[in-house]
């Protein structure tokens, strides 16, 4: 698989936001979101170089840079005395760390919801034919949840290594895992009964092979 012009465009797209934010990190000393872009730009890398093996589809990988910038994001622009990611849309239940709904369930739920389709994508080729779709995407959900628990193991380094940071205590942990959970099981029932079940069985015959 080649690249195309949508490639490209989301290359660009993505380079005009990682790089100043790189630099603006950088300056700042802010080691956490510094190490955060890092690891976008180390995962974009690896999506573009890989791309002739996985064949993600450009609508996958759209979903994964509007997940990367909403990141992004959340750590680079303030809302009056804090970052987005604190932000509170309204109040559903909770006070402090488990105050719902906030920026940054909102993303978690994003993430995973995304990182769900690509699982399935990636578990397509292994497959045989009349393979039971319902079950293989709530495989892939699971793969997703379990990703994001690594997302909260990557996090509690964070606050081993990085003293000030912005990362939550024990119920803001609990939730983000719930978001991760909430995400992943809808987009399972998307691949199941939705709208996309149709194009996203259409594998190429050069993944499978």
């Amino acid at each position: 698989m080649h690249f195309r012009r949508a490639h490209y465009i989301l290359i660009i797209v993505n380079a005009l936001y990682l790089g100043p934010l790189a630099i603006k990190f950088l300056i700042e000393g802010n080691w956490e979101f510094f190490a955060y872009v890092a690891q976008v730009i180390a995962l974009l890398i690896v999506l573009m170089a890989t791309i002739h093996k996985t064949h993600f589809p450009v609508w996958l990988l759209t979903l994964l840079s509007g997940w990367a910038a909403l990141h992004m994001a959340g750590g680079a622009l303030l809302v009056g005395d804090s970052v987005l990611y604190a932000y509170r849309f309204f109040h559903i239940v909770g006070e402090g760390d488990s105050y719902v709904l906030r920026y940054d369930q909102i993303v978690h739920f994003y993430g995973f919801f995304t990182t769900t389709f690509v699982a399935y994508w990636l578990l397509l080729p292994q497959l045989k034919p009349g393979f039971r779709v319902g079950i293989i995407a709530f495989i892939a959900a699971a793969a997703s949840m379990g990703l994001g628990a690594v997302n909260e193991i990557i996090e509690f380094v964070a606050v081993l290594l990085v003293p000030d940071n912005g990362v939550g205590g024990y119920f803001n942990t609990a939730i983000d895992l719930v978001a991760n959970g909430v995400g992943a099981i809808l987009a399972a029932l998307i691949i199941t009964y939705g709208s996309m079940r149709r194009s996203l069985h259409e594998v190429p015959h050069s993944v499978r092979a």
